[in-house]
């Protein structure tokens, strides 16, 4: 028998909690002994309450408050199981420490946290007040709950009782310290918990409300839902209450079902029975009863007997049924063929469902986590240094391939493209007179400008001699001298000049010039793409159809840049790559260009279709398993999914049988361990 006392969880011992769901398994363990014990939701619940001391007596009526019926047998069998795995200590005493004691008792504070619901609008009002994570609600008179929102943690007993006469609220220190007791045992206070309630007051011992409406005086008339002349159904409803507090719903029900036999017209009554109805259940199981126990409670025994070997009772044998003489041996025959009618329907049943498992058909497919990532991404950066003078692009803006996104500043750039074009213009145009050589026409002309040139040069000497006969006479000066001499040197030359171009045009272009002319327009071309090349790289283009995801680009204008800085980036916006970890047990599964759907967290309404585009030779190894990374390729021409959004990819692995699907995992398991 375990020692009697108080009981505590040890102190290094931890609870670990799953993230699913509430029914899910927890795990206590102790990280000095190594100790741990698996724990369901009943048994995890008992557990959290020794995170203080208590007797077996308030864990019962603790985990009842709760909602888990439990015994104080099937108490001191779990303790047995965590004490064998030295997961608690004994304590002979009570504890006190700062967690709710006397001192606190005296200023008590309402938990701000409560859900508090009117449940009767007849006779006395009452309230269903419910914990957070609770499952049984408090049932309270509003004459209580009034006196209970008076408890804020600054107001002392005597201050809470002042209070209370100058709202018309009778009552003195001894009703109220026990209306405190009663409210720290049902978790309804912030500074009192359950395991400091001690001394005369348990919940189930003198657990009548402390301010229940009093009895109405002699004479009086009867309150409505009150017989006249009767206390009896009042008493029988507050004791009905006391029971709820308890636990003990069952026999509640039968208390407030006597109230209402008394009295078929009281309201509380009514309205307690059916509250205390709707806790029945699995949840709920009368003290001391231990003969129907809820099926969570039964798993908490197990748990608990895995965990320490109790003395196993004796099975109680049922007698068995004796032979009766006069049963013929046609009935035992027919019994005979019934139950082989039976074990026949069933292997025929069993077959049918095996052969349609081989028959049916059913695709197979693997869905894994996904994040989505740019097809393709590409900076755009600057190519010679300068200074951005236009910027024609936004964030999130849809850009076409080779579209002028931003300029930069081109200074002499443009001069120099055209001083070459003009240059490359000129270069062509006298090489093509080069090649084409002297015509008819050309060949009169220039003999036309020679014979001009000769009488231009006549009248010159004419006008020379007519001068210095007139110097001669005194009449022209020497200035007129040397005009009248310039003017024929170069009327003279003018004649030179068209008899060598008469006489050039004559012989026609030698080699050498059509050479040294193709070389000079090599060099002049050469130079006007360079310029041009030097131009164009002045202008910063997308280099294919995306979407601009650089954020505000418009801030870069009027900046200086160097060669090699990022302009803005580009993603490809109208398909996208899907990125997902798969386990490597269904390698024999991915096939490159299988057929795969996407669905992304923000858009669950839209799936998009797309296929496997490659698989990895090498596998990932993780503390969660080994994995193969797999992409996938999907179209988005509308842009409704963007890089870094997450979901799930499902990947097609065509149809087999129902009973390969079923076995397929298992049957792999059994070639890799066992057929060599």
């Amino acid at each position: 028998m375990a020692p009697m006392g108080f009981v505590r969880l040890h102190p290094d011992a931890r609870f670990t909690s799953p993230e699913g769901p509430q029914g899910a398994s927890h795990t206590l363990s102790r990280e000095s002994n190594g100790a741990s014990l698996t724990l369901n939701r009943p048994q995890y619940l008992v557990a959290r309450l020794l995170a203080h001391a208590r007797s077996v007596e308030q864990l019962v009526v603790a985990a009842r408050g709760m909602g888990v019926g439990i015994s104080e047998t099937q108490v001191q069998r779990f303790l047995d199981g965590l004490r064998q795995k030295e997961l608690v200590e004994d304590q002979p005493e009570p504890p006190v420490n700062g967690h709710g004691g006397a001192e606190l008792l005296t200023r008590p504070k309402l938990r701000g946290d409560l859900s508090i619901r009117r449940i009767s609008n007849g006779g006395s009002v009452l309230h269903e007040v419910s914990v957070p994570g609770g499952l049984t609600p408090s049932v309270l008179y509003d004459l209580e709950l009034s006196i209970a929102r008076l408890m804020n943690g600054e107001r002392s007993l005597e201050q809470i009782v002042a209070s209370g006469s100058q709202g018309g609220v009778p009552m003195n220190l001894e009703q109220l310290t026990k209306f405190v007791r009663q409210l720290g045992a049902q978790n309804l206070l912030e500074n009192i918990h359950p395991r400091t309630i001690s001394g005369s007051y348990q919940l189930g011992v003198n657990s009548e409300p402390a301010f229940a409406p009093a009895p109405s005086p002699p004479g009086a008339p009867p309150m409505p839902g009150q017989a006249p002349g009767r206390d009896h159904p009042r008493k029988l409803v507050q004791a009905g209450l006391a029971l709820m507090r308890r636990g003990a719903f069952i026999e509640a029900v039968d208390v407030f079902q006597a109230a209402l036999a008394a009295d078929p017209s009281h309201p509380e009554a009514a309205a307690l029975l059916e509250i205390a109805r709707s806790n029945l259940g699995p949840r709920a199981l009368p003290a001391g009863d231990t003969s129907s126990e809820p099926a969570a409670l039964a798993v908490l025994e197990e748990a608990a007997s895995a965990a320490a070997p109790v003395e196993e009772e004796p099975a109680e044998v049922e007698p068995a049924e004796a032979e009766d003489p006069a049963e013929s041996e046609e009935a035992v025959a027919r019994r005979a063929r019934r139950s082989r009618l039976r074990w026949a329907i069933r292997l025929v049943v069993l077959g049918a469902a095996v052969a349609a498992s081989v028959v049916v058909q059913y695709p197979l497919r693997i869905t894994e986590a996904c994040t989505l990532v740019a097809n393709r991404r590409m900076a755009v950066r600057v190519l010679s240094d300068g200074m951005v003078t236009e910027v024609l692009t936004a964030e999130g803006q849809v850009v076409k391939e080779g579209e002028v996104l931003g300029r930069l500043s081109s200074g002499s750039r443009s001069a120099e493209l055209i001083h070459w074009t003009s240059e490359v213009n000129k270069v062509e145009a006298e090489l093509a007179l080069l090649r084409q050589g002297a015509r008819p026409e050309e060949l009169a002309r220039l003999r036309a400008q020679v014979a001009s040139s000769m009488r231009e040069l006549r009248l010159a000497n004419t006008k020379v001699a007519r001068v210095r006969q007139l110097a001669q006479n005194q009449l022209a000066s020497s200035d007129e001298i040397d005009a009248a001499n310039r003017e024929r040197l170069e009327k003279l030359g003018t004649l030179e000049q068209s008899k060598a171009s008469l006489k050039l045009m004559q012989a026609g272009a030698r080699p050498q010039e059509l050479e040294k002319k193709e070389a000079e327009l090599r060099a002049a071309t050469a130079q006007r793409e360079l310029a041009s090349r030097q131009l164009a790289e002045l202008e910063l283009r997308a280099p294919f159809a995306g979407i601009v995801t650089t954020p505000r680009p418009q801030d870069k204008l009027m900046t200086v840049v160097k060669r090699g800085d990022e302009f803005v980036e580009v993603v490809e916006a109208s398909r996208m790559r899907v990125e997902a970890r798969v386990s490597e047990g269904d390698l024999s599964v991915l096939k490159l260009g299988a057929k795969v759907t996407v669905k992304v967290s923000s858009l669950p309404s839209s799936a998009f279709a797309g296929k496997v585009t490659w698989v990895s030779q090498a596998v990932e190894s993780t503390p969660q398993g080994s994995f193969l990374r797999v992409e996938s390729e999907i179209e988005n021409p509308a842009g409704e999914v963007r890089p870094g959004m997450t979901g799930f990819v499902e990947i097609d692995g065509g149809r087999r049988s129902v009973l390969s699907l079923v076995l397929r995992r298992a049957v792999a398991w059994v070639r890799v361990r066992f057929i060599i």
